[in-house]
């Protein structure tokens, strides 16, 4: 399945989580994937500007060159004029009368590679290149499939959006000068303007989205409370401990001498002993940090799992573990307990709507497809391309249901 470029609207700094593709082979659109979700610094600037809302977002204007109507006619099938210094541009298809480009694709998978290229080897970028293009292209004609329904429902995004936009995308970046700007933007080969054409289709698509499936998408206190009560093991909190240890290891050091020295230990902290006074006397013994912090009991190691749930508060145990000798004292104790449905209903709601939302957009993408034609002006290097591009439908419908 190709992921379609709105299937999950997302901030314009990417940060979310992106569905793997299945199996264990270790491919270029897995490494990119993985790319897409790792933060670091420029990373948002990067994936923006390659990846638009989900998997592809590329520049197209060269379709906005200014040629007539007249012009185009007599021009040769799936060409448009070369500019100075370039080859002919070739129209590889036609979303309804909209052409997606040659220049388009490439330069959209030229981003991606320097994506792929933090993450995998050029031979095995080679080798995945193929598929890397069939994707971008298929989802190049999502975006212009979504473009043009925008435009259908005079859906806008006016300057001062961009402009908001483009900002958050900078802070996000950490870039605070417009020549740090113009760098990180020509590190993936993009130019400002481009950008803004990009941030403003993006926009566009988003409030597409927002406009004809996100409204309808509703979510029930009947639907929360169901989910609830069928999924209550999500909203417990185990058992927890606050622990004072005092461990003698017992690597490369006598054991029988060392539980002599815990025993004795043991002794003088049942006995009422200091505590400090007494993990300072025994030069064997460590002092855990952490007593402060709060441990599930699914966390400790074996030996304490088995131990500890039984222990009063206040009292001091020896237990022995393959680490050593434990004298272990349960400072505090908080029971396991189930979040109330009040305090986790907004959380329950926000995934319902994500879930039911994800569906509608498949949905919606499905009848989009089936009103939108596609003509492959690229048979030779794409021949498949319209059967790949509606396989999509039949994917998603699977997966709905």
């Amino acid at each position: 399945m190709v992921h379609s470029p709105i299937a999950s609207p997302q901030p314009l700094v990417m940060g979310k989580d992106s569905a793997q593709p299945g199996g264990s082979r270790r491919n270029a659109l897995t490494a990119l994937d993985e790319t897409m979700t790792r933060p670091r610094a420029r990373q948002s600037i990067l994936t923006f500007t390659t990846l638009g809302l989900m998997c592809v977002a590329a520049v197209a204007t060269a379709q906005q060159q200014g040629a007539s109507g007249q012009a185009a006619e007599a021009m040769q099938p799936g060409t448009l004029p070369a500019t100075p210094g370039n080859v002919i541009n070739m129209i590889l298809v036609k979303v309804n009368n909209d052409p997606i480009l040659l220049t388009d694709l490439e330069t959209t998978v030229d981003s991606q590679v320097e994506l792929l290229r933090q993450q995998l080897p050029e031979e095995e970028i080679a080798a995945q290149l193929p598929q890397l293009q069939r994707t971008v292209l298929i989802g190049l004609i999502d975006q212009k499939m979504m473009q043009q329904r925008a435009e259908d429902l005079g859906i806008t995004a006016d300057a001062n959006m961009v402009d908001s936009q483009i900002r958050r995308l900078r802070e996000a970046n950490d870039i605070t000068s417009d020549e740090e700007f113009q760098q990180a933007l020509a590190e993936v080969g993009m130019t400002a303007d481009k950008l803004r054409e990009q941030v403003r289709d993006t926009l566009r698509q988003q409030q597409l989205v927002q406009q004809e499936v996100n409204r309808s998408v509703f979510v029930s206190e009947g639907e929360i409370a169901q989910y609830y009560n069928e999924h209550a093991e999500e909203f417990e909190a185990p058992t927890k401990v606050r622990l004072r240890q005092l461990i003698f290891l017992t690597a490369g050091g006598d054991s029988e001498a060392l539980m002599q020295q815990a025993h004795e230990a043991l002794a003088e902290l049942q006995g009422g002993g200091d505590y400090a006074t007494v993990s300072s006397k025994y030069v064997n013994a460590t002092a855990m940090t952490g007593e402060d912090t709060f441990i599930a009991m699914n966390e400790l190691n074996e030996a304490l799992s088995e131990s500890v749930p039984d222990m009063p508060v206040g009292a001091y145990e020896l237990v022995q573990s393959k680490f050593g000798f434990h004298i272990v004292s349960v400072l505090e104790r908080q029971d396991r307990s189930v979040a109330a449905l009040d305090d986790v209903s907004q959380a329950i709601r926000q995934r319902l709507t994500s879930e039911k939302s994800q569906k509608a957009i498949q949905d919606y993408l499905v009848g989009l497809r089936e009103r939108t034609r596609l003509t492959n002006l690229d048979p030779t290097h794409y021949p498949d391309i319209e059967a790949a591009w509606k396989a999509q439908s039949a994917d998603q419908q699977e997966q709905s249901q």
